[in-house]
């Protein structure tokens, strides 16, 4: 039988929260099932393993940043309003509180189990940099891009937008909206000057 999207999003929120709780090697399916109001069975019936789950979490968090990106009409705006509503929907992934928790136990598994490391790594991060440098193909395309490797495109602006604002929150350090609006705008400046690009 086929999972509701409802009782899925369940699942991934009870997942989230015990991952983030237990660490990776301490959570348990039973705790899962638990805090989703779901059987044993019915988690294993449509997550395999612990690994499973633990990738959808991941691929939800980034999928929801991809989504962004693709947005029917952006290809229409002109590139620095793209990159500016992009910058935006990448830091409030990034500065989420839930997803700043997942990272630190990344973090903090790694060590111990490098394949977690690689499997979020995969899962998350590399899939948003491909949408990225999917953005960048379009745009060259397009004619409004004349960088000639948009894999480094995307990878040099992702590098900008964290800045030092995804540290600071990743350390308990406070980062105010208004903080985040000035340094998308300071980033995005900052990015299209380097490629020659006024925007």
């Amino acid at each position: 039988m086929a999972l509701s999207a409802e009782r899925r999003q369940r699942i991934l929120d009870a997942a989230t929260d015990v991952f983030c709780q237990s660490g990776f090697g301490r959570a348990s399916m039973d705790a899962v099932a638990r805090g989703a109001g779901v059987s044993k069975a019915t988690l294993y019936n449509h997550f395999a393993s612990k690994d499973v789950l633990f990738q959808a979490v991941v691929e939800q968090v980034s999928g929801r940043f991809i989504a962004g990106i693709d947005t029917p009409g952006r290809k229409d705006q002109p590139i620095r309003q793209s990159l500016e509503e992009i910058g935006r929907e990448f830091l409030a992934m990034l500065l989420d509180a839930r997803n700043l928790a997942a990272v630190r136990l990344i973090i903090g598994e790694v060590q111990g189990n490098p394949e977690v490391g690689q499997k979020f790594y995969h899962a998350g991060p590399e899939k948003a940099l491909k949408a990225l440098e999917a953005f960048f193909v379009s745009r060259r395309e397009a004619g409004e891009w004349t960088a000639s490797d948009p894999q480094r495109s995307a990878r040099d602006y992702v590098a900008v937008l964290r800045g030092n604002l995804f540290w600071r929150a990743l350390l308990g350090l406070p980062v105010d909206s208004t903080t985040v609006e000035r340094h998308v705008r300071q980033a995005v400046s900052l990015f299209l000057r380097a490629h020659g690009v006024e925007g």
